[in-house]
């Protein structure tokens, strides 16, 4: 399962696709863009209200990240 802001950031990378591609002559890629974005919205919507009805685990909301550099 993805958290709140892994959708939040495929999200922002579809929106993102979706901008450099208007002005292409591909519409099936744009619909497809489109699907996605839509899809990934409601994914969005439904994590939003499992949060608020207090039916993810924190974890599931927040996985925090020791990177090594």
């Amino acid at each position: 399962m993805d958290t709140p802001g892994n959708v939040i950031d495929k999200l922002m990378t579809v929106n993102l696709k979706i901008y450099y591609n208007l002005c292409s002559k591909d519409r099936d890629k744009l619909c497809d863009l489109n699907l996605q974005r839509l899809s990934l919205q409601d994914e969005v919507s439904l994590l939003v209200d499992k949060i608020a009805k207090n039916q993810l685990k924190a974890i599931d909301i927040s996985r925090p990240q020791h990177k090594t550099y």
